[in-house]
């Protein structure tokens, strides 16, 4: 079928699913490492006004892996909460013996303010992004885009979420407070010390521990109710598939270009 607009927003984004009280498990492929008899608990990002001046360090996260990054030490970082007509107020401190920036990845904003490669943050340097909010409600992220180390710093830890709403979104009643999880999806290969194992390759790095939030084989227990999930897709290469095992529907209602004109 050809790519087209409409068929892309059916298969991206975020989703609302009916639940089940039980867990959400998560899984990768056929060559996965196995599950821990014990799932431990996901962890849930923390939210943080993004139009107040909000300070976000790139720094080691050593609660993920030895060698892991995280913005303000969390994997993922915390969720940058802006609404549309009001603005984006970010400070990144870079703590990184390696240059970095902070790309806004689906957010529409000026040239200066993209974290392009060419506006790298070097080593215990600052950068203020500041710009206005012009778009529809909508779930993008944040993550790193310096030139010749996105993957590797991507694949560390350095992601986090970005979310826009706006009245039009208000006025649908979604769910919301515990009933709206904040998922960012992705694999990794741990060493037998627990440190990340990674290697550029052309055609990006793949492992082989599901990990959700920074926990690897995670167990959320939850509600008889209806979900809002919002899905990150943090991983360095893989693409996943997404389905619920009580065979309940997941429903797309919208991804980073905003809500959809019927649920898919």
């Amino acid at each position: 079928m050809p790519l087209t607009r409409r068929r892309f927003v059916q298969v991206g984004g975020f989703a609302t699913a009916s639940l089940v009280a039980g867990f959400i498990p998560v899984a990768c492929d056929s060559t996965s490492s196995a599950p821990p008899d014990v799932r431990p608990p996901l962890r849930l990002p923390r939210t943080v006004l993004a139009d107040t001046g909000y300070e976000l360090v790139a720094q080691t996260a050593n609660d993920f892996a030895p060698n892991a990054l995280g913005y303000g030490g969390d994997v993922p970082g915390p969720v940058l909460e802006a609404r549309s007509g009001g603005e984006v107020h970010v400070v990144l401190r870079n703590t990184l013996d390696d240059p970095t920036t902070l790309h806004s990845h689906g957010a529409v904003v000026p040239h200066e303010m993209d974290g392009h490669p060419l506006n790298a943050v070097a080593p215990r340097g600052t950068f203020v992004y500041r710009y206005p909010v012009r778009q529809r409600a909508g779930l993008l992220w944040v993550h790193p885009h310096p030139h010749g180390r996105v993957a590797s710093q991507v694949y560390r830890g350095l992601a986090g979420f970005l979310v826009v709403r706006d009245d039009e979104e208000d006025a649908l009643a979604l769910p919301s407070g515990e009933r709206e999880l904040f998922l960012a999806v992705r694999d990794a290969t741990f060493e037998a010390d627990g440190r990340l194992r990674y290697r550029d390759t052309r055609n990006g790095f793949w492992g082989d521990t599901p990990v959700v939030n920074g926990v690897p084989w995670p167990r959320h227990e939850v509600a008889s109710a209806v979900y809002r999930l919002r899905l990150l897709n943090a991983a360095n290469a893989r693409v996943f598939r997404l389905a619920l095992s009580s065979g309940a529907p997941l429903l797309v209602i919208g991804n980073d270009g905003g809500l959809l004109p019927a649920p898919a």
